[in-house]
């Protein structure tokens, strides 16, 4: 975490990849978007066991958005790319994306989400987040 950091509005691009296939489990990749004393924003990819990619949005714990990325599918060492835009203190909007390194980036946001839970509408802190 950058603790430090207290930013309201910005846009972020992250390059990753994978060491292991899906048959080691499934992982987690993303970033911790807002992070203030009442809660958290996350945007992550979530490389499943069964070889496909969802793109995911949550407040804490609570899903707020998923896309089953069509197509897009891991193995031991794909590169992937994420993109993602946060804006707005009065009402949070999180957009992302993401797409295997070396491919064309989406036009479109795949996931698109507006949030107004009060004690996220300050500016908070950012991070990165893995896990498998």
């Amino acid at each position: 975490m950058l603790n430090d950091a207290s930013l309201s509005e910005y846009a972020a691009q992250l390059e990753f990849s994978t060491d292991a296939g899906p048959d080691s489990g499934a992982a987690y990749v993303g970033v911790v978007a807002r992070s203030t004393g009442a809660g958290t924003y996350l945007v992550h990819a979530w490389l499943r066991p069964n070889g496909t990619v969802w793109l995911i949005a949550q407040r804490g714990a609570e899903v707020l958005q998923t896309a089953t990325l069509s197509g897009l599918t891991y193995a031991a060492g794909d590169s992937f790319a994420m993109r993602l835009e946060v804006t707005g203190t009065a009402s949070t909007q999180l957009n992302a994306k993401l797409w295997k390194s070396g491919t064309t980036e989406p036009s479109a946001w795949q996931v698109s989400v507006q949030d107004t839970t009060s004690g996220l509408q300050v500016p908070g802190a950012l991070g990165l987040r893995a896990n498998r």
